[in-house]
């Protein structure tokens, strides 16, 4: 008899805990050679025997019983991840799914391994705007998959935590600028977008609203932190304002356009009536924490970034900002089950007092909601 369309785990999972197959049957109320051909896949379980194999190993039907997944599954990527990928990508694209406005959609994730991935992309002939790929995870789980984009480290805790706490919920973080996050929210390749601006309430939903005309929404802190000048531990060159950033062969570690920090630069430098011009000695940073890296690697001088990333590489901190991390959340999306689950951590004691524990985080605005229409119509 060929095996049926599903993959049992009981044996893994018997194995695990130490049990005999003459043990487990006999626990659950069934023959042992019953339970030879369920572990097998040659034998369907009862409703009844298979909430007692549940049971008696201690975790959720749908973890001993995944469906296989279903054939030809296509999904949008994002377009410079498209234009990065190889005419004959195979299976050598590991994907991040979720399910954003009625459609599948995927993000490349890093080639060390150190994210599960949700899929495979399996083949692409170069012009396709959907991509097939080989699901890994039963889609039902992919369709829960909350798909954040920003900056902030943090979202990384946050996508563990919802994971670990819900069964019906799951978060993928990716790392993105304030502007690029708010055009995967406005092209529907993510849920949520993470930004954060020294911008007074009203200012922050107007400058949203130019991103997603017409679209209602809500602002979700994640939480306060400052954003400033990170230096070598004991500031050796005694930088200690933007004019100093200026000064001849200094050499920064310097953020994409649309990024936050990039912005803050611009502005710190305006205020104190300094120009500085690009120098040979520059280098490119990724996100917070690799501007601190860079700069106590000694490839910079100085750079831009969070309060929290210079603690964590043991650097010296110059504040220029106070500013919220906002997480934009469509009005639409607000009711979704995922959603939800995001935000009632936010609203949990225990990840406050996570988030309160990170060097320079304030988490006593964390949960606070602003909302477009609410405030002034902007949307």
């Amino acid at each position: 008899m060929d095996s049926l369309p599903f993959d049992p785990r009981v044996r893994d999972r018997r194995e695990t805990l130490g049990l005999s197959q003459v043990e487990l049957a006999g626990q659950v109320g069934i023959s042992r050679q019953a339970l030879g051909a369920i572990e097998a896949g040659r034998q369907v379980p009862s409703t009844l025997v298979a909430l007692r194999l549940g049971r008696v190993l201690g975790c959720r039907v749908e973890d001993l019983f995944r469906l296989d997944p279903p054939a030809g599954l296509r999904v949008r990527l994002p377009e410079v991840s498209v234009g990065s990928l190889p005419a004959r990508a195979g299976g050598s694209v590991r994907l991040a799914l979720g399910w954003v406005d009625g459609r599948w959609v995927g993000h490349p994730l890093g080639s060390d391994g150190a994210e599960a991935a949700d899929a495979l992309v399996t083949g692409w002939d170069g012009r396709a705007a959907l991509l097939p790929v080989e699901p890994l995870v039963d889609p039902g789980r992919a369709e829960t998959n909350l798909l954040v984009a920003g900056c902030a480290p943090a979202l990384g805790g946050l996508a563990q935590r919802t994971g670990l706490r819900f069964p019906d919920a799951r978060m993928t973080w990716l790392p993105a600028n304030s502007a690029r996050a708010l055009e995967l929210l406005a092209d529907g390749l993510v849920h949520v977008a993470g930004v954060h601006h020294a911008r007074d309430s009203q200012e922050t939903l107007e400058w949203v609203a130019t991103h997603l005309p017409g679209r209602s929404f809500t602002l979700v802190t994640l939480a306060g932190w400052r954003q400033g000048i990170l230096t070598r531990a004991g500031n050796p060159l005694g930088i200690e304002g933007a004019e100093d950033l200026a000064r001849p062969g200094m050499r920064l570690a310097l953020r994409e356009p649309g990024a936050g920090a990039s912005e803050l630069l611009s502005r710190a430098l305006a205020a104190a009536g300094a120009r500085r011009a690009a120098a040979p000695g520059d280098v490119q940073a990724g996100g917070h924490m690799e501007v601190a890296a860079l700069v106590a690697a000694g490839a910079a001088d100085a750079g831009i970034a969070i309060e929290n990333a210079a603690f964590a590489q043991g650097l010296a901190f110059r504040p220029l900002s106070e500013e919220r991390f906002d997480l934009v959340i469509p009005t639409e999306a607000l009711a979704a089950r995922p959603t939800e689950r995001l935000l009632d951590l936010l609203a949990d004691a225990a990840v406050r007092r996570e988030l309160a524990a990170l060097a320079g985080y304030d988490s006593e605005v964390t949960g606070e909601r602003r909302d477009s229409i609410d405030a002034g119509r902007s949307s």
